[in-house]
């Protein structure tokens, strides 16, 4: 009895173990979709609430900036002295 739950164990156990070997040697062989951009800084996150995208990275910027300055006519935010930050 004790030698056929140890063998059911180490069966999950290295079946576990090959699945990630496959799995990975896998991912490693597909490639990318062309005209995707990847930045640098992300790994292999596909997370669709990333902040670092890069294609919406400079559409944000001008948002932000566009806010600010609303603001700043309103009266409601001033400004630091050097806006090239």
């Amino acid at each position: 009895m004790i030698l056929s739950s140890t063998l059911v164990q180490w069966l999950i156990i290295g079946g576990v173990v090959i699945l990630f070997i496959v799995v990975t040697i896998l991912n490693r062989l597909v490639k990318a979709p062309e005209g995707v951009k990847i930045s640098e800084r992300c790994g292999n996150c596909h997370s669709k609430t990333c902040i670092l995208k890069t294609e919406d990275l400079e559409k944000k910027k001008a948002e932000i900036k566009a806010s600010l300055k609303e603001c700043e006519e309103k009266g409601l935010y001033e400004g630091e002295e050097d806006e090239t930050k």
